[in-house]
């Protein structure tokens, strides 16, 4: 098989990995801080895409009930968060709050300039 081809599979796959764990750290709310997936959730709900949201306490907050369409806006989002801040653009519509948002950014951008070092 051509390099570039499983070149091209292991960045999908470190991307997709990552932009699940970006979608993780995010759907935590810290010292009544919204992470960015509840102000992803707030703005699409207030653009009429359906979401049923089981809010039991402030850190337990079930996003598997919500529509397929809501979740995949959210993948695609985190997506293209890591791309634009992987590749130093960052437009800036998208940025870490929390604590742990801020950190895991941190470790990002770390990774992306040992990934554009090593090419």
């Amino acid at each position: 098989m051509n390099h570039s081809i499983i070149f091209a599979f292991n960045y999908i796959f470190i991307f997709h990995t990552v932009a699940c764990v970006w979608i993780y750290v995010g759907s935590f709310n810290e010292e009544a801080i919204p992470g960015w997936v509840q102000r992803e959730h707030a703005i699409m709900t207030a653009e009429g895409i359906p979401c049923v949201v089981a809010e039991s306490r402030l850190n337990d907050t079930d996003y598997s009930r919500c529509d397929f369409h809501h979740r995949y806006q959210i993948y695609v989002t985190a997506v293209y968060f890591l791309v634009s801040c992987c590749t130093t653009v960052g437009y800036g519509e998208y940025y870490g709050v929390t604590d742990r948002e801020i950190i895991f950014l941190l470790a990002i951008q770390l990774f992306c300039v040992a990934l554009f070092a090593s090419i």
